[in-house]
């Protein structure tokens, strides 16, 4: 099982989450675009450390 989770760290407000037996690269890279094409785009962007990911 996969889960994204996109929160906001300053305010600490659950943006979106997503979870999947599989989470593809076009998955993440889409489920953060369509965010923030509806609150703007963020001015930093952290990551988790995922294995998945490096």
């Amino acid at each position: 099982m996969k889960i994204l989770y996109v929160i906001d760290e300053c305010t600490r407000v659950h943006i979106g989450v997503a979870i999947d037996k599989k989470l593809p690269a076009s998955m993440v890279i889409e489920l953060p675009d369509t965010f923030a094409r509806e609150r703007g785009r963020p001015a930093v962007i952290r990551m988790d450390n995922w294995p998945e990911l490096t």
